[in-house]
């Protein structure tokens, strides 16, 4: 399971257009690819709404794959889910 909150949702973006990673340098296809293919090894993905509302990205931005789920806040997302025994590993 990944949670991603803050700079993590920019790598489940169709464009970095208007966001704070505008000037990101990374093979984003690349990066997407390996990310579908964990999908298809059931790991799930959740992204923080908070985020995109204090970022003022828009939600249709996000990629229209089924896998990509919301929450309403990654921090709490993460809180609970530690409280069910999960690790939280900070990437990045």
């Amino acid at each position: 399971m990944l949670v991603a909150h803050g700079a993590g949702v920019q790598f489940f973006l169709k464009d970095l257009e208007g966001t704070p990673w505008a000037s990101a340098q990374y093979d984003r296809e690349a990066l997407f690819r390996r990310v579908k293919q964990l999908a298809q090894l059931r790991v799930e993905y959740y992204l923080c709404e908070i985020t995109f509302s204090r970022n003022n990205i828009p939600k249709d931005k996000l990629l229209p794959e089924a896998f990509l789920k919301w929450v309403p806040s990654g921090v709490g997302a993460l809180g609970e889910l530690q409280a069910k025994g999960y690790a939280y590993i900070k990437v990045g």
